[in-house]
Order: structure tokens, then sequence, then C-alpha cells
């Protein structure tokens, strides 16, 4: 885990916090990734960084994607 440098821990760079938030998100990601496959359904997962939109395109485009899904949090009645 990371921990606010002000606490007597050494210093942490915003590469240290990214690269936990990936590695965080994957194993989340790839455990749901699993439940699919078994269920036959074909899926992959990829975590990226940046705007969003131009993010999900980009990568839509160079991988010849043909359905992209996205979900809310379920916030809204």
């Amino acid at each position: 885990s990371l921990y606010p440098t002000d606490f007597g821990f050494s210093q942490i760079s915003l590469m240290d916090i990214e690269n936990e938030i990936l590695q965080n998100s994957k194993i989340q990601l790839e455990a749901i990734v699993e439940e699919l496959k078994n269920d036959g359904v074909n899926a992959e997962c990829e975590v990226l960084f940046g705007r969003a939109s131009d993010r999900i395109i980009d990568f839509a485009e160079e991988n010849n994607v043909d359905l992209i899904c996205i979900s809310t949090h379920g916030r809204s009645s």
C-alpha cells in the first residue's frame, strides 16, 4: 500500500501510485474476465491511462474492436 510522505515513510512517486493502481485494476478485471470466460464469453481486459474518450477510440481502432460495453457505477435509480 502507498502512504503519504509526511508520516515518515519514504517518498512516493506518481509512477509508484500509477503502477499500484494499474496492478490492482488488472487483478480485479482479470477475475471478472475469468468468470465471463467460464460462462462462454470471449472477453479481454485492458487498463489504459489518459483521457477516456481518446483512449477508448484509439484502442478500438488499433485492435479492430466490434463492440465496447461500458457500465455505470450504479449510483442512479
